[in-house]
């Protein structure tokens, strides 16, 4: 990219850019409404040009960090944007008490998985017919998290 982006807290301005992204990145795309409620500390927008191109939602009980939907605008991928967002969604997790996080891929997502491995999950198990559209299995990944920020 030519000029930097940013990466930021979402906010309910971002939705529209959101949901563009969400609309073209998965085969079952989330409705608006999902994503209303999510807007709170443990979510996060990229920002470039004054435009969002990429997101993370997540939630944090006790300890147990979840990331929930993660998706990039498909002229941005392969950029370091996603490894961005995720670095500041572990350390944010970690600012609010999370020690572990939790995630589902579709099985069938072997560059997904591959993506996260190199932050250091690892496949804990599977949910059978976890997905709908079409339906698949989804891979559960963990990894324990800290202080320190980056791939492993």
């Amino acid at each position: 990219m030519d000029v930097p982006f940013r990466v930021r807290r979402a906010a309910e301005v971002d939705l529209q850019d959101i949901l563009e992204i969400e609309g073209v990145s998965f085969s079952d795309p989330w409705p608006q409404s999902f994503f209303v409620n999510l807007f709170n500390d443990t979510s996060w927008v990229v920002e470039f040009r004054g435009h969002v191109i990429a997101y993370l939602f997540g939630r944090v009980a006790a300890d147990e960090a979840e990331v929930l939907n993660l998706a990039v605008h498909a002229d941005h991928r392969r950029r370091g944007v996603a490894g961005s967002i995720l670095e500041a969604a572990l350390a944010g997790f970690y600012a609010v008490g999370g020690r572990i996080v939790y995630l589902e891929v579709r099985a069938a997502n072997e560059e997904a998985q591959a993506f996260y491995r190199k932050f250091g999950f690892e496949e804990q198990g599977r949910r059978a017919r976890y997905y709908d559209r079409p339906p698949e299995d989804a891979v559960i990944m963990t990894r324990r998290i800290g202080p320190q920020k980056g791939p492993k």
